[in-house]
């Protein structure tokens, strides 16, 4: 809540309290304007009517112009409980309250955010795992079909010296008898 100045484009803004039973007071750019008797636009609330508090306070809780809750307080004993004083402390309390707030927000969406990455380095991370183990059954299942094309081509190639040396020998032989 700011009952303090709010504006826009140089336009000032009234803020309001609600007070319940005891009084209300209206605020113009943070400045006390003046108190003044019970709201009549809640005399029909049922709670309030049970209840019957002596005092209570509606306030907002605003940040830059926007409403970020409210708070409502009440006492059943005390009928000037809420002092021009104590709505002045009021008012920077809640000021303090909607930074809290705000930096809840932040700290919330910081974790979502930090969560989210490591959960993409995570996936990243099992991924490459992943990626890895693959690899190594290709390697396994290449190295298990090269060994017996390795023994074949050799075979093969063994094959083709004796052939090649039989040759040799017959095309010898064919020249010794020539």
């Amino acid at each position: 809540m700011s009952l303090g100045s709010s504006s826009s484009g140089g336009i000032r803004h009234q803020k309001e309290l609600f007070f319940f039973g005891g009084t209300n007071a209206r605020f113009w750019d943070g400045d006390l304007l003046g108190l003044h008797g019970p709201d009549p636009r809640f005399a029909d609330d049922p709670y309030l009517r049970e209840a019957a508090p002596a005092s209570a306070l509606c306030a907002p809780i605003t940040r830059q112009g926007e409403t970020l809750g409210l708070v409502y307080l009440e006492s059943r004993v005390d009928e000037n409980l809420f002092t021009p004083s104590r709505i002045r402390f009021l008012d920077a309390l809640l000021g303090q309250a909607a930074i809290a707030l705000e930096n809840a927000q932040l700290y919330s969406e910081l974790l979502v955010a930090s969560e989210a990455r490591v959960q993409a380095e995570r996936l990243d991370r099992d991924e490459r795992e992943e990626e890895r183990r693959v690899l190594a059954l290709l390697g396994e299942l290449v190295a298990a079909l090269e060994e017996p094309l390795v023994e074949q081509v050799h075979a093969d190639e063994g094959q083709r010296r004796r052939e090649e040396v039989e040759r040799q020998r017959a095309e010898e032989g064919r020249l010794a008898r020539d």
